[in-house]
């Protein structure tokens, strides 16, 4: 697994998958720049491998289709 895989796979098992919801600035902006880290590492391992460790962790209603290439 390359470090790119296990950075991203850890940012993805921490993530509050439900930040937008909070009504706490501080809990919302924090959970927005774990998002952000994690589409740059998503980006940096591409598809479509990025997205199967994606749907990995994410809740049923977030998971994302596979996308080949």
């Amino acid at each position: 697994m390359s470090n790119a895989t296990t950075n991203l796979e850890q940012l993805l098992q921490g993530h509050d998958w439900f930040y937008e919801y909070s009504d706490d600035n501080g809990v919302w902006r924090r959970g927005n720049e774990r998002h952000n880290q994690i589409l740059r590492e998503m980006r940096t391992i591409g598809e479509p491998a990025a997205t199967e460790l994606w749907n990995r962790y994410a809740p049923d209603r977030m998971k994302r289709q596979v996308l080949n290439g």
